[in-house]
């Protein structure tokens, strides 16, 4: 049996599939230019204003991304230091912090700035202090200064 090949109506079908474009080769109408932005000035909103004439001021959030494990291990770093009798010198801090993180997976969290010490009580204590210990451990054994 010979089959009947169908003409398919490639713009038609290229508009089911994408409705918001044109199809390849059609000829596409100019876009209107975007409306001109109204210039800035440093005159309050009236939202902003109080019904005592006084202007509100909005409190920004102080949000961050943090790494809150990165926290952990900077507020550990001195007792492992003292511990251990290992160079305190810049590059053999930053040295045993960067394999320190490198050990333990990232913890990263969006939190106010005062706030991350309450997240950094919350790691696992053994786990970071493990982490630290063959930092120091490997940095004592062969600085890099």
């Amino acid at each position: 049996m010979a089959s009947k090949r169908m003409e398919i109506d490639k713009e038609a079908m290229f508009r089911k599939i994408m409705p918001g474009s044109t199809p390849p080769g059609a000829a596409s109408e100019p876009t209107p230019p975007a409306p001109a932005e109204p210039p800035v000035s440093a005159v309050p909103s009236p939202s902003s204003i109080l019904p005592s004439g006084r202007i509100q001021v909005r409190k920004e959030s102080t949000q961050i991304i943090a790494n809150v494990m990165e926290r952990v291990v900077l507020e550990r770093l001195d007792d492992a230091f003292s511990k251990f009798k290992c160079c305190k010198c810049d590059r053999c801090r930053k040295d045993v912090v960067a394999l320190a993180l490198n050990k333990l997976p990232p913890r990263y969290i969006v939190v106010d700035e005062k706030d991350i010490s309450s997240y950094a009580a919350m790691i696992n204590t053994a786990e970071v202090t493990t982490a630290i210990v063959q930092a120091v451990l490997q940095v004592r054994s062969n600085p890099r200064h």
